[in-house]
């Protein structure tokens, strides 16, 4: 793992200088194939995952189990679970997303779009009489 001064040292030659991506490299003291990484951004960011870690890390439950008092469970507090409850129940009052809204439309009857395709099918079925 480089240091994030070198990193960015070398976004910045990339971004101020005319310096090629081997001088760079030459100059820092990295391979090339690193400069290449950082400046196509495909090196992963090691900082920011440091930085994650972190955060979860925070967020770690930290002391005892012990058992929520709105639903029983063994949980680190605060209950998660019930946090997530809560949050479910405040999306069904507000009505269906667009998701549900698209399923309820694809299941809907095909003769609310086409009210003239029953009538087409029922001619092409054997032994069906159709009035004119």
């Amino acid at each position: 793992m480089i240091a994030p001064v070198l990193v960015a040292e070398i976004k910045r030659l990339l971004a101020n200088s005319s310096l090629s991506q081997r001088k760079i490299a030459q100059k820092v003291g990295v391979s090339r194939g690193t400069v290449s990484g950082i400046a196509n951004g495909s090196r992963p960011d090691y900082e920011a995952i440091r930085r994650e870690r972190e955060q979860e890390e925070a967020l770690a439950p930290t002391g005892p189990l012990m058992r929520c008092p709105s639903c029983g469970g063994m949980v680190y507090a605060p209950c998660r679970l019930c946090h997530i409850r809560a949050l479910l129940a405040n999306r069904r009052q507000k009505g269906p997303h667009l998701h549900q809204r698209r399923l309820n439309w694809v299941n809907a009857p095909r003769a609310a779009f086409y009210p003239n395709d029953s009538a087409r099918a029922a001619e092409k079925r054997p032994g069906t009489v159709t009035s004119a």
